[in-house]
């Protein structure tokens, strides 16, 4: 798990029983370790790492990784995941700009991406099945010009959907794709 900008305890506590490792990008630090959470590793920028150290004399051992101010901290974390053997990763933000940070990625992990109140999973083969109620809104992104096949959905608008019946649900494209669920 890789907490860059949580929004809330309520949002991570349920995923911390799968996540065998837990990072924690610095600017989230302090409000990571009010909710009393065992933290595996800091990504914290070289200037930073002193102030850093003294919030965490209590919390060891914990892993220090350095990144420079030019450098992009969730690619850093990322990277740092993969080279320790990580094959999954539940990326918690509040943006939705964290899309731009994983690109690279996508292809390596399995990734989450928990923004706000949205739920975000990669699918490689471009197959999504899942059972859900009638009037779920489901959304896709893909890279793809055309929009996917879908089965037990009806289009509301760009890149959103919504289930028709309760049952299961099947989203297939050519390519990759990521598939939005509200967490509400």
């Amino acid at each position: 798990m890789l907490i860059a900008n949580p929004s809330s305890l309520a949002l991570v506590q349920p995923l911390l029983e799968w996540a065998p490792y837990v990072m924690v990008l610095n600017s989230s630090l302090e409000r990571a370790l009010l909710w009393g959470i065992k933290i595996d590793a800091v990504l914290i920028k070289d200037d930073e790492v002193s102030s850093a150290e003294a919030l965490l004399i209590d919390h060891g051992p914990v892993t220090i990784v350095r990144f420079g101010k030019n450098d992009d901290a969730i690619a850093c974390g990322l990277n740092f995941l993969k080279q320790h053997h990580q094959h999954s990763v539940n990326l918690i933000s509040d943006s939705d700009a964290t899309f731009t940070h994983v690109g690279e990625f996508e292809k390596g992990f399995n990734i989450s991406i928990l923004a706000g109140a949205m739920k975000w999973s990669y699918l490689r083969d471009g197959l999504f099945e899942k059972w859900f109620p009638e009037q779920t809104k489901i959304f896709v992104k893909t890279s793809d010009t055309q929009s996917p096949t879908c089965h037990g959905l009806t289009e509301t608008g760009p890149f959103e959907y919504e289930v028709t019946r309760d049952g299961l649900i099947k989203i297939q494209a050519n390519v990759p794709l990521w598939i939005g669920e509200s967490l509400l």
